[in-house]
């Protein structure tokens, strides 16, 4: 008499594991995009409610100058004056270190894991120009 055994096959077992792995081949890298994306979106909220911190000084002092990164937001951590950074941007103004009287040009570089970021740095200005290393970004 003939007994019937449960379980699975090997085969079973290698169908089901190639399986799962090309599924995770292709739901890895859509969701790092994904996260890359969510971090870019937040960079670009605290540029540009930097940029109106720094509309809302001018408006106030008829001046650019004279207000700090460090002054424009919170949560972040402190470089100095001119330069904070949070877990994946660094943002600083950029070149002469602050806004002169009539002008401000803000930069979020991207550091650790949103370093491959194609976007790269992102600009905000006084006038509201934004700038990325690649089109579509802003």
């Amino acid at each position: 008499m003939k007994t019937k055994e449960s379980g699975f096959s090997l085969i079973e077992l290698l169908v089901t594991v190639a399986i799962i792995g090309i599924l995770s081949a292709i739901a890895v890298p859509i969701y790092n995009q994904h996260i890359l994306r969510t971090n870019r979106a937040a960079a670009k909220g605290l540029l540009t409610e930097m940029a109106q911190r720094l509309e809302r000084h001018y408006t106030r002092n008829n001046t650019y100058a004279g207000l700090d990164v460090q002054d424009m937001v919170t949560g972040v951590t402190i470089i100095n004056a001119n330069e904070i950074e949070s877990r994946r941007y660094r943002f600083h103004f950029q070149a002469g270190g602050a806004p002169d009287a009539t002008s401000f040009i803000l930069e979020a570089v991207p550091q650790a894991g949103q370093a491959g970021d194609d976007c790269g740095t992102m600009s905000i200005n006084q006038a509201g120009a934004r700038n990325a290393a690649q089109a579509g970004c802003w």
